[in-house]
């Protein structure tokens, strides 16, 4: 027996997850790659993110982490990775455009090397298992033919954690996170 494309295309949409109807009307699944700056250090992420319901998304964030700061007389640099899982509400409610607000939790580990040039300079490295929560402001903008969107945002948050270094001192790490972001997402 020969198939057509046409027939199996049902086929194919529920082998990807989505419904037929939804072919027609506002995307529900997007991926998108991005990168938050602040002065001390950088965030670059991939994330997927699938629409529940209208204006409503969830989804999850691989994260590259990246920072360098010092104060005179300490100085520390780290990098590392983290995994978030995310809501988002989307103000329009039709699908991946316009206005959102999106509150994640996450994971990251985190390795780093450490100067204290204060009294009897020395140094050390480390690594440090963090919690992140934050929450991001941002806006979809719709590029061309509606696949593609262009989303800069605005995130705030904190993150806490405790690590060891090489001397074998524990630490505690509590703090605050603010940066700017842009990512260019592809909506299907």
């Amino acid at each position: 027996m020969k198939f057509s494309s046409i027939k199996l295309l049902p086929i194919i949409c529920v082998f990807l997850g989505l419904s037929v109807s939804h072919l027609s009307a506002a995307a529900d699944n997007a991926v998108a790659g991005g990168i938050l700056v602040n002065p001390i250090g950088s965030i670059k992420s991939i994330s997927y993110e699938r629409m529940v319901m209208p204006g409503f998304s969830v989804g999850g964030r691989l994260n590259s982490i990246g920072y360098d700061t010092s104060d005179g007389s300490y100085e520390e640099s780290g990098s590392g990775s983290g995994v978030e899982v995310m809501a988002s509400y989307h103000f329009n409610r039709n699908g991946f455009s316009g206005p959102y607000i999106s509150v994640a939790l996450g994971q990251a580990d985190v390795d780093w090397n450490w100067y204290d040039y204060y009294a009897t300079p020395r140094s050390g490295e480390g690594n440090s298992k963090l919690t992140s929560y934050t929450a991001t402001f941002g806006w979809d903008f719709v590029m061309g033919s509606g696949n593609f969107t262009l989303r800069p945002s605005v995130m705030v948050g904190s993150y806490s954690g405790a690590g060891t270094d090489n001397t074998g001192t524990k630490t505690s790490k509590i703090g605050a996170v603010a940066g700017v972001g842009v990512a260019g997402m592809f909506a299907f």
